[in-house]
């Protein structure tokens, strides 16, 4: 999930002892469409793993 959010332009870190905790680095500002791209990313992520 980590490498293919990576490659598709989503900063994110695991976490927990295993790596099984995904963290995401968002900006503390942030527009809408920016936020929407960074979930559907992370969504699609989630999808194909």
């Amino acid at each position: 999930i980590h490498q293919t959010a990576l490659a598709n332009g989503l900063i994110m870190i695991t976490a927990g002892t295993f790596g099984n905790v995904i963290r995401t680095l968002m900006p503390l500002t942030i527009d809408e469409d920016t936020l929407h791209e960074g979930v559907d990313i992370l969504v699609n992520a989630l999808m194909n793993h």
